[in-house]
């Protein structure tokens, strides 16, 4: 969504591209494994500065890396 808004193109027709962008070089370098997946704690931090948490800032982001962690556990990122 970020790279969609900041080039001003739909955010489909984006991913689109992505995906057929991903199909060739998995296709053209021959991986027998799938791109990996970015890890979403990244954006953690990211967003806890982005959103008005204040004082909560640091709560807000312990409990979501423990969300992710149980996320990660049952396979659901």
């Amino acid at each position: 969504m970020d790279f969609s808004d900041k080039l001003c193109i739909n955010m489909f027709k984006l991913a689109r591209c992505y995906r057929k962008l991903a199909k060739f070089l998995n296709a053209t370098l021959q991986l027998n494994e799938k791109l990996p997946a970015i890890d979403p704690s990244i954006y953690i931090p990211r967003f806890c500065k982005m959103l008005p948490f204040e004082d909560k800032a640091e709560e807000v982001r312990e409990t979501a890396s423990k969300l992710l962690k149980r996320m990660k556990m049952d396979w659901i990122t």
